[in-house]
């Protein structure tokens, strides 16, 4: 087994010989990317230096004696782990090898500056994150300053936080292991970190980049504020940005040329952006590119700018964060998503019953915008109600856009005719102030009697109830135990078929609906007022919800005894407070009452 292996080496990639961040350098290196060169002190040496110094013993003694709820205790013992490790020489043999390696990448020289980096085998896993909890060592220079920050690698392991770490998550001590990375410094002029989905939101459309000046531990220690920019994925035009105070710097130690020192940034470099536009996009290719590489997961990516070009110090699955592919629901959507759109659940919740699923949505939602676009050409609606985004899918839910319905309507009727549903209760006193031109209506009504009079009022009634009358089989589509024995092939044309029925009964249904039934429920309302002279104040509401037998009266009258069941039983209503998550179904299923609501609900 080798004691030390360079990235450009076939067992560069092996994990449990170099640990997550070796192994994920020698990916990139073998892909091709910018890596600045290195080598790998393997998890063989590690443990053999461990067994060769009699370490072993000494530190399952100190281990055995910890009290994991002692954190005192803890850290007085690990330190002296630590200082076990710290005291030790290396062996001949590694000593050798590892000097030989660095020469090689100085090219002969005893004076390149390096960064030394712990790799521990078990960092960046999917069930669990190691990154952070092992020490890293900047602008070591020679053999034995090496050496020494090699030592120290090693000894991170044994942190108070690490050893911790490693027995509440059920990691056996004897099976840690840690690799060491040498890499060439890059003296960056600007660095810090890039995920290529957004760590707050858990977006995979959005890449956020991190920048300030100097080496990109200032970044990733966070001693200071960076500046933020977050990109579009695909277009990788910059959304939006914010400038960070870059408060302080880490460089090299200018009084003895190795080592890194914090610096105060000078006041004029606080107040530029680190980077424009142009380049933020460049090194979001970059990114994209890496995770288009590792099969398109959100990746954690450190890297440095100098001279020119950027280098990928470290990339590591993104931990932490509920990713979330929601968005390439949305991949049909033709026009531009707007960052300030308001999105409304009112409209889906009303409208769209039952679960929402991704196919569900990517089907009903592509009906529904071509029709809207298809109207607002018929209607002569300004080019933004042509080409907007009139859904979006955000998990399991659809969202309908307030700022498109607000001003369809008011191109569309005056105020008093107006559907105020899906418009935000805050805008509605604006909303109904804003006057709708006589001559966009008249334009609209001949637009529609002239140009489509199939579509006119008299026409649009006979038309859209031959539909309902004639094609509700057809509507109706296949049975659920002919779909179950469709290949994947026949149910993709199925949906295909199915989407291009409701295209067509849209073209007839909607022009005409958008005007017809807002204007009739703004009529409705305006006789309400003029003449209802009950004390009913839900009356509007109960008049245009109140069909009987529909789905949606049928959902929401069970939806409301299920609620009415938990509001009215002091142990349910006990259940539901004490029990987080999940758990409140198993204790259910401890009494009678608790059994009965289960049925309920399961039905």
């Amino acid at each position: 087994m080798s004691y030390v292996i360079r990235f450009t080496e076939e067992e560069a990639t092996r994990h449990d010989l170099v640990g997550g961040k070796g192994a994920n350098l020698g990916r990139l290196v073998a892909a091709g990317f910018d890596v600045p060169p290195g080598f790998n002190v393997t998890t063989v040496a590690y443990r053999e230096f461990m067994e060769q110094s009699g370490l072993l013993g000494e530190i399952s003694e100190i281990l055995g004696a910890i009290d994991y709820n002692d954190p005192v205790g803890i850290e007085e013992a690990t330190g002296r782990i630590r200082s076990l490790i710290t005291s030790r020489p290396p062996t001949d043999q590694l000593r050798t090898l590892v000097s030989d390696a660095y020469r090689e990448l100085a090219g002969g020289a005893s004076d390149l500056p390096v960064a030394v980096r712990s790799s521990g085998t078990a960092e960046d896993l999917a069930e669990s994150s190691f990154a952070g909890l092992h020490d890293t060592y900047l602008d070591v220079i020679g053999v034995d300053a090496l050496f020494d920050a090699m030592r120290r690698c090693w000894a991170s392991l044994w942190t108070a936080r690490a050893t911790a770490y490693r027995s509440n998550r059920g990691f056996d001590h004897k099976e840690a292991a840690l690799c060491v990375v040498v890499q060439k410094m890059v003296a960056s002029e600007v660095a810090g970190v890039m995920f290529t989905a957004n760590p707050i939101s858990a977006a995979v459309n959005e890449i956020v980049v991190n920048a300030s000046w100097g080496l990109g531990e200032g970044v990733v220690s966070g001693i200071l504020t960076p500046d933020e920019y977050v990109l579009d994925r695909d277009t990788l035009r910059v959304k939006r940005k914010t400038l960070g105070s870059k408060e302080k710097q880490v460089v090299r130690n200018p009084e003895t040329n190795q080592g890194t020192v914090q610096q105060d940034v000078p006041a004029s470099l606080q107040q530029k952006y680190t980077f424009d536009d142009s380049r933020a996009a460049d090194l979001g290719l970059l990114g994209r590119r890496v995770m288009e590489y590792y099969d398109g997961f959100p990746q954690d990516i450190e890297w440095a700018y100098a001279d020119g070009a950027f280098y990928l110090l470290q990339s590591r699955p993104v931990t932490g964060v509920e990713i979330t592919w929601d968005e390439d629901v949305d991949c049909w959507q033709a026009g531009e998503e707007h960052d300030d759109t308001v999105w409304t659940y009112t409209w889906s919740e009303q409208y769209w019953t039952g679960g929402i699923s991704p196919l569900f949505y990517s089907c009903r939602a592509y009906e529904c915008q071509l029709n809207y676009s298809r109207a607002a050409k018929i209607f002569g609606f300004p080019e933004n109600l042509t080409n907007e985004w009139w859904h979006k899918y955000r998990r399991g839910t659809a969202y309908f856009n307030a700022d498109a319905e607000r001003d369809w309507l008011v191109a569309q009727w005056p105020a008093r005719f107006r559907d105020l549903t899906n418009v935000p209760p805050v805008w509605q006193e604006k909303f109904l102030a804003t006057k709708t031109p006589l001559w966009g209506l008249i334009r609209l009504w001949a637009r529609v009697h002239l140009l489509t009079p199939e579509l006119g009022v008299t026409r649009w009634w006979k038309s859209t109830y031959d539909y309902l009358d004639n094609r509700t089989d057809e509507a109706d589509g296949p049975s659920v135990e002919e779909l179950a024995r469709m290949s994947d092939t026949a149910l993709v044309r199925q949906a295909e078929q199915s989407v291009a029925f409701v295209d067509e009964w849209y073209i007839t249904l909607w022009p005409g609906f958008f005007w017809l039934a807002s204007g009739a429920f703004g009529g409705l309302a305006l006789i309400l007022e003029k003449w209802y002279d009950g004390d009913n104040p839900g009356i509007f509401q109960d008049l245009i919800s109140g069909i009987p037998d529909t789905k949606m009266v049928e959902e929401t009258d069970e939806m409301w005894d299920i609620a009415a069941l938990l509001r009215g039983s002091p142990e349910l209503t006990r259940l539901m407070a004490e029990c987080d998550g999940g758990t409140f179904f198993p204790a259910l299923e401890q009494s009678e009452e608790g059994r009965a609501f289960l049925e309920k609900y399961q039905t």
